[in-house]
């Protein structure tokens, strides 16, 4: 086939020229880090069979199990997350997901002797750790999930087979992959990054922690471990070199090809992954399968940064994903990585954060007016469209296009939410007016719940967030929160109409009402909103969420609070500064320090006339100093009021 894009390093197509645009082309463009370009995506085929086309062999670089997932590994998780789904249950494809678990690793080995405990003890807890993370992330779960301890035989004959291809070489018990060799063949080395190619502190950082002892053992510096001897108190296997244990970058080629053979759709990781592991990936496996393209299509996600700096423990920025969902769900989690494109770098901030807040509530208040409006819609409502009607339907149709051409160009959700928001303004708009059509909202409704669903948020599969109480719950559940915020507006409405005469009980009165819907409703996921026409609009929300936001609102109205008393008692500070300057009279403020020493004489009103060696004052200085005593008269004069008003 092998149309040519514009690209770093020949890259072969798996489609024609001709196959562009027509039916099996679905429009969708990713952007290959093999090309540096954003190309036509076509699978391969299930078994290479052409006719087959719909499927998707997806493999994703898996956690290597050590420590607890942070930040980073959720951007890099979601945003494919994001990725996988689009393609699957928008553009139809059916995806096959494989990811690769890292649970034997001079990291693992590290840190187990540190604990005092085995590696496969380690890497169970902390696998099961980052499993139940993308449970609370909304991670569809991969179709496949191999781990290297699993695959060490198949792995001991891969290598076999790259050494007998001529790539590979034994030395002191290990195995290491010749750049050299696969250069002179013709291949090409360091696609995905050919500027990092030589770098000596990225190789080694892929060589690990354990391995630095071992760089006398390569021919080149630019070698890499497939197969390690195993130092004393390490995880060993058997292999025709020794016992040893398997390179980092070996174990996803092998696991890939046990599973989905010679030739890969997709691979995915973080961008930090490019060079050497994922290179280092497509050398072994070109050599081992003696082709030169595996992989078709290789996507990256962006760098993550806290505030605008790498993260680190040093900086004390480091947040595991367990500590950010304490404080926000997994939809605004969600929202905040849709905000970028998933390829961009992003930053993580209190901002960003506060952001995607903004936006689920914009949503989660759009379906619950929605809901209400659908439940309280009189039987004489006209059915008949109107104009505005049709200006909805028409704008829905528009941003229906946009959005499908957004998904097109390499799933950019960013456009995708700027859609949405805007078909959310106009239909709120809409429904403020009187002659709402509920059919026409609907529509609406249901279009943005399955987009925000195809995104993966907790969607429902009617109108909604999945966390909706109000898709739920039962229609006598409902109407008695109907009549129970029906009570309220009157007690209020009567409170207000008493007078006077009873206004400590009015009082009381409205505490009560504002205490029901502040304080007893919200843990039970209800939300009351006091609306100007004094009918109260209920709302039902996962009861965690609202408890959440009222936590966060009070800590913003504390913060305001501290704010207030820190500015009110600085201004304090200052006017007391002003007032204990007012003590000097104005007639005497130059005969004091430090201006007694600067002048020898004075006229009636205290300015000076002299100056100390006796020359006369000017007249640009006497005017000048004339308009300080006047500042100094202001002054005591209010310092001399403050006496007066203390007695």
């Amino acid at each position: 086939m092998g149309s040519s894009v514009s690209q770093k390093y020949p890259w072969e197509a798996p489609y024609s020229e001709g196959m562009v645009g027509e039916s099996q082309d679905r429009g969708l463009r990713l952007l290959n880090t093999l090309t540096g370009t954003k190309v036509p995506f076509f699978p391969s085929g299930r078994d290479g069979q052409a006719e087959r086309r719909n499927t998707v062999r997806w493999y994703i670089c898996g956690p290597t199990v050590y420590d607890s997932a942070h930040l980073g590994h959720a951007r890099t998780y979601v945003a494919f997350d994001i990725v996988r789904r689009v393609m699957e249950d928008y553009f139809g494809y059916e995806m096959l997901v494989q990811m690769g678990v890292t649970d034997i690793d001079d990291k693992i080995i590290k840190r187990s002797n540190e604990q005092g405990i085995s590696s496969s003890e380690l890497a169970r807890k902390y696998e099961a750790e980052f499993m139940e993370d993308m449970r609370i992330l909304g991670c569809r779960k991969p179709t496949y999930v191999t781990r290297v301890t699993e695959y060490v035989g198949d792995i001991v004959a891969y290598i076999a087979r790259i050494v007998e291809n001529g790539f590979a070489y034994e030395s002191n018990g290990s195995v290491y992959f010749s750049v050299d060799k696969f250069v002179e063949a013709g291949h090409n080395y360091a696609k995905l990054k050919p500027s990092a190619a030589g770098n000596e502190s990225l190789l080694q950082e892929g060589e690990g922690d354990l391995s630095v002892a071992e760089a006398s053992e390569k021919r080149s510096s630019s070698d890499f471990a497939l197969w390690k001897r195993s130092k004393p108190g390490e995880p060993v296997w058997p292999s025709p070199w020794g016992e040893g244990r398997p390179g980092w970058h070996i174990e996803c080629s092998v696991m890939v090809s046990s599973i989905f053979g010679e030739t890969l759709d997709i691979h995915a990781g973080g961008v930090d992954l490019q060079f050497p592991h994922h290179d280092n990936e497509l050398a072994q496996s070109e050599s081992y399968f003696k082709k030169d393209q595996w992989i078709n299509y290789f996507l990256h996600s962006g760098h993550l940064h806290i505030d605008g700096l790498k993260m680190s423990k040093s900086l004390k920025n480091f947040i595991t994903i367990r500590e950010v969902t304490k404080r926000y769900n997994a939809n605004q989690l969600r929202i905040m990585f849709l905000k970028q494109k998933y390829e961009a770098p992003m930053s993580y901030s209190e901002n960003a954060m506060g952001q995607a807040v903004a936006i689920e509530r914009m949503f989660a208040n759009f379906f619950a007016s929605t809901v209400a409006l659908l439940r309280e819609e009189p039987p004489d409502t006209k059915w008949r469209p109107a104009d505005r009607d049709s200006e909805l339907i028409g704008l829905l149709g528009e941003k229906k296009a946009e959005i499908h051409a957004a998904f097109q160009d390499n799933i950019n959700t960013p456009l995708v939410l700027e859609a949405l928001t805007t078909l959310v303004q106009k239909c709120n708009s809409y429904m403020n007016s009187k002659e709402a059509n509920g059919f026409v909202v609907r529509s609406v409704a249901r279009y943005i719940t399955y987009i925000l669903k195809v995104m993966g948020l907790s969607a429902s599969d009617e109108i909604g967030f999945e966390s909706d109480s109000s898709n739920a719950v039962s229609g006598k559940t409902q109407d008695i929160l109907d009549c129970l915020s029906a009570f309220r507006d009157q007690v209020k409405r009567l409170a207000r109409e008493s007078g006077e005469t009873s206004s400590t009980l009015a009082t009381q009165l409205l505490d009560a009402c504002d205490d029901l819907r502040d304080d007893r409703l919200p843990p039970l996921g209800v939300r009351l909103e006091d609306r100007a026409s004094g009918v109260a609009v209920v709302k039902l929300d996962d009861p965690e969420t609202v408890m959440r936001e009222i936590a966060r609102k009070r800590q913003e109205q504390e913060a305001k609070r501290l704010e207030s008393e820190r500015r009110a008692a600085e201004l304090a500070a200052r006017e007391q500064a002003e007032l204990e300057l007012g003590r000097i009279p104005p007639s005497g403020m130059f005969k004091l320090a430090p201006h007694d020493a600067q002048y020898s004489a004075w006229d009636e009103e205290g300015l000076p006339t002299l100056t100390s060696d006796g020359s006369e004052v000017s007249k640009s200085q006497r005017k000048k100093l004339a308009k300080e005593r006047e500042r100094q008269k202001k002054r005591h004069e209010k310092y001399l009021a403050s006496l007066s008003a203390e007695q």
